[in-house]
């Protein structure tokens, strides 16, 4: 069969490849979320009036002292700030962004399978592939999109590049979509 770069089966490929930068970038959000909460916590844990880390002598004298007295002034206007971070709301949201690109892009992974295997984009692909893109919308719509780091965005998408380089998907022959007017198109 003929492969012609003007297929609408690149629709697929090209959307296949955006959920999967999605689903890197998100998790990579959600990652260095989950890290800097993590030591905010820990940092407010050790500093806690009752900790026992106080007691240990180096830190009651000299450098020590100044050090420790340096943690828990830090750590007590972290204590008032976090809730303004609205980490563990962020967290949340990630996690349902991280989650649904990645069923997202296991059903683009199981159409690209299905495409190569028939041989074809029919028509049952084409309503699969359409059924894909009113996933993401629904998922767009339950989580706002947040401010974007662009820096990030670019690294993940050289990785997205290597990993799903465009002479690694299949282009069948398109046959005929036929409208609900019974016309060809």
């Amino acid at each position: 069969m003929a492969r012609d770069p003007l297929s609408p089966v690149w629709n697929i490929h090209d959307e296949y490849r955006t959920v999967r930068l999605n689903v890197k970038y998100y998790e990579s959000l959600l990652a260095r979320t989950e890290r800097r909460n993590f030591v905010v916590e820990f940092l407010l844990a050790v500093t806690a009036s009752g900790s026992g880390l106080a007691a240990l002598s180096y830190l009651q004298a000299g450098v020590g002292k100044e050090v420790w007295g340096g943690l828990t002034a830090g750590a007590a206007v972290l204590a008032v700030a976090k809730p303004l971070f609205k980490w563990t709301e962020r967290i949340k949201h990630l996690e349902g962004l991280a989650a649904g690109y990645r069923l997202l892009d296991h059903g683009y992974h199981q159409l690209e399978v299905t495409v190569n295997e028939e041989n074809a984009y029919s028509e049952s692909s084409r309503q699969r592939f359409h059924s894909l893109l009113q996933q993401a919308a629904a998922l767009d719509a339950k989580y706002p999109p947040l401010p974007l780091d662009r820096r990030l965005r670019t690294q993940l998408t050289d990785e997205v590049d290597a990993e799903l380089p465009s002479s690694h998907f299949f282009v069948p022959e398109v046959q005929p979509h036929v409208n609900d007017h019974g016309k060809t198109s």
